[in-house]
């Protein structure tokens, strides 16, 4: 009797330890499966595609945590796929599970630790989160003191918000790890007015016929890069569009993460402006004057009412733009544009002018007063501005 309870739990031990191997492998590869997507999808420009692995990705590491509820890696990649995916709130849920997974642990790896703070930090600077993006980054260099990407991250967030002591000790001290020669400098940003005037070198001059547009702030990221616009020549216009609504969308999730967050409105309002999605760009551009009567915001909510052609509307908001402004140069070129478009050109002149005293390289503005001299019967004057599009 007893050599038969014996072998019966010998058995049962045997087949417990098939059945736990079994999970074991059928975990690994799920993973594996996940991996693989996430991987297909960073290989791929096509956007549907892109996110049809991530979501494929994401049904595997789901089926494989049913399994394995407590394993951190798969949480923190499923993480990182919600968040390459804007899906904000379920990527801190992964996160916050990691977490404490890893802090009931007997023996808690700072390494882990480090990961998984850092990314909360792009979760929150993302999401425009920025003292939160800070608190977490910091936090994770206090497990990880050597971690140059999130001393640049949190470097990055300190020069947005203009605090550059802090942004270049960390920039600093983030160089001063690497072990590599390639140059860690920021690249500096540069905005422009316009072609600058050319003052000739023996070329035969020829008249230059400039776009006359209205002059827009785009969006910057918290890293320091222009975002969501793009020249790709090589990409059709149908292509274009698509990308630029699959940006709009990844906004409108932003502003649903975060809907007090001024930059993400910001973002958004200018994309919804270079889709020519002119409504929707007004009401963004209203929200964002309530939440601050900023120059960028007044100027580029003036840009959208004329853009619709409700031009008197954007003269009035240029000139409160004019009024809110420390430069004015933007605002004042178009409003001159709005004078022209409505024949009131002497008005156009004087604003032209003006831009002009402010900065003598913006071509464009003598393109424009030379219009409106013309139009005015002022031969010599329209000529005399027509002479600096020559070069």
């Amino acid at each position: 009797m007893k050599s038969s309870a014996l072998i019966f739990v010998l058995i049962l031990s045997v087949a417990n330890g098939v059945s736990a191997q079994k999970q074991i492998n059928q975990v690994e590869s799920l993973f594996r499966s996940g991996i693989e997507n996430v991987s297909r999808a960073n290989s791929t420009d096509d956007i549907d595609k892109n996110r049809g692995f991530l979501e494929t990705a994401i049904k595997h590491f789901t089926e494989a945590l049913k399994i394995e509820q407590r394993n951190v890696k798969i949480l923190l990649e499923r993480a990182e796929t919600y968040k390459t995916l804007f899906e904000y709130e379920k990527a801190l849920a992964d996160c916050e599970a990691a977490l404490k997974i890893i802090q009931s642990g007997k023996r808690q790896s700072p390494a882990k630790l480090a990961e998984i703070y850092a990314l909360f930090g792009e979760i929150y600077e993302e999401g425009f989160y920025l003292s939160k993006a800070i608190e977490s980054y910091t936090t994770a260099l206090k497990f990880d003191p050597k971690n140059q990407g999130v001393l640049m991250n949190r470097g990055f967030i300190y020069q947005y918000i203009g605090e550059t002591a802090k942004a270049n000790a960390d920039f600093s001290k983030a160089e001063s790890l690497s072990k590599s020669n390639q140059s860690n400098e920021i690249p500096e940003l540069t905005g422009g007015f316009g072609p600058a005037i050319g003052h000739g070198d023996g070329i035969k001059k020829t008249k230059i016929e400039y776009p006359e547009v209205f002059q827009v702030f785009y969006f910057q990221e918290v890293g320091g890069f222009f975002d969501g616009f793009f020249d790709d020549t090589d990409s059709t216009q149908e292509e274009k569009q698509k990308i630029l609504q699959s940006k709009i969308d990844q906004a409108k999730k932003i502003v649903a993460f975060n809907p007090k967050s001024e930059a993400a409105h910001w973002k958004l309002a200018n994309l919804y402006l270079r889709a020519e999605r002119f409504d929707e760009a007004i009401m963004e551009f209203m929200i964002l004057v309530v939440m601050n009567k900023r120059y960028e915001h007044l100027n580029n909510m003036g840009v959208a009412l004329a853009e619709k052609g409700r031009l008197q509307n954007a003269v009035i908001q240029f000139e409160i733009a004019v009024r809110n402004g420390n430069t004015r140069i933007e605002a004042l070129y178009n409003r001159g544009l709005c004078y022209l478009k409505l024949n009131e050109n002497e008005n156009a002149i004087a604003d032209f002018t003006e831009v002009i005293k402010l900065n003598p390289d913006f071509i464009l503005a003598y393109q424009s007063r030379a219009k409106a001299f013309r139009a005015t019967g002022k031969i010599v004057e329209a000529e005399a501005d027509e002479q600096k599009l020559n070069y």
